[in-house]
């Protein structure tokens, strides 16, 4: 995926092109345009609609983000789905859309997407199964769901999976979304956003 040059590039040129340091001292080496590789070999995507700041804080993560969400099982990884208790999004003009495509029928990040959370608490209420009342007392969601956990980052702007990237929330702390990482059909999104189901696993505390 391209990443087009923007104005103070040279700046993050001088850590990915010929390699740099990243958080702590870590070595990041340059791949292709617009990607870097952390010394733990973890790919950084860095994509072309994110500040200068943004794509630094990218090039510092370290590991996936740890991200939660509440969703209906199918066997042993979540159901997909356009729905907001499946992995996936609504999208418009569906009622309360995650995601709108342009007219051109394409996404991109800064848009929105599938919206998460870095720890139980923040999940919304109206999600959270009944069953962790004792934990959560407002939890008023639905008992056949379960709590799904993907990575084991910290929750900021970060790769997520292929494709993926973690936009925290900057109006709602404790939220995120899940974003395509550059502008592509909402199709190849979806698909992005299908293809973790199996890296997602039960992440529930334990209810005596």
């Amino acid at each position: 995926m391209g990443y087009a040059p923007q104005d103070g590039d040279d700046a993050v040129k001088q850590r990915v092109g010929g390699g740099g340091l990243g958080q702590g001292g870590a070595h990041i080496s340059g791949t292709a345009r617009g990607h870097a590789v952390h010394e733990s070999g973890v790919a950084l995507a860095l994509p072309s609609r994110r500040s200068l700041a943004e794509r630094r804080v990218m090039l510092d993560c370290i590991g996936m983000a740890r991200i939660l969400r509440v969703m209906s099982p199918d066997g042993h990884q979540p159901a997909l789905g356009r729905s907001g208790r499946r992995l996936g999004v609504r999208v418009a003009p569906t009622s309360l859309a995650d995601i709108t495509p342009d007219s051109a029928g394409k996404v991109g990040p800064g848009g929105g997407g599938m919206s998460v959370a870095p720890r139980l608490e923040d999940l919304p209420m109206h999600r959270v199964p009944v069953r962790f009342r004792r934990i959560v007392p407002d939890a008023r969601g639905n008992d056949g769901d379960r709590i799904w956990g993907h990575g084991d980052g910290a929750f900021v702007a970060c790769s997520v999976a292929h494709g993926l990237v973690l936009r925290p929330d900057e109006k709602r702390s404790g939220h995120g979304f899940v974003e395509p990482e550059s502008t592509v059909p909402l199709q190849r999104y979806e698909e992005d956003l299908a293809a973790t189901a199996r890296e997602w696993s039960i992440d529930e505390p334990r209810v005596d």
